[in-house]
């Protein structure tokens, strides 16, 4: 039991599992407003080099605006099973932090990489 006022941590995993984890960094080439999303959200094409241009549907719209989101680079899961989101074939789970003053905020590179660099 955690007796301090730190918060919860989930079960430690190992190296491996972290590995398993595909995270590639790819560029946003399209955003629009997601019509069908009962909470707003857009949907992105993000051009992952060699691994191709994927969709995904993301609630980022307290920060972002689609114009903005285009040429951005993002970091995303890319093994996840796809899952079909409010009309939306959604491919990659594009990553961000999630702060209950901002809401969410994406996870950014310092320096321009190339599309399809794994995250490690």
């Amino acid at each position: 039991m955690n007796t301090d006022k730190s918060p919860e941590l989930q079960d430690a995993i190992s190296f491996d599992d972290f590995m398993g984890v595909e995270l590639r960094v790819g560029t946003v080439i399209e955003a629009a407003i997601n019509q069908k999303a009962k909470k707003p959200a857009y949907v992105m094409n993000v051009d992952f080099g060699p691994y191709g241009i994927k969709t995904s549907s993301a609630q980022i719209t307290r920060n972002y605006q689609p114009q903005d989101l285009v040429g951005k680079q993002v970091i995303a899961v890319m093994n996840f099973p796809v899952k079909r989101i409010a009309g939306v074939k959604s491919e990659v789970l594009v990553l961000g932090a999630y702060s209950e003053s901002r809401d969410v905020v994406l996870l950014g590179l310092t320096h321009e990489v190339e599309n399809g660099s794994r995250v490690a």
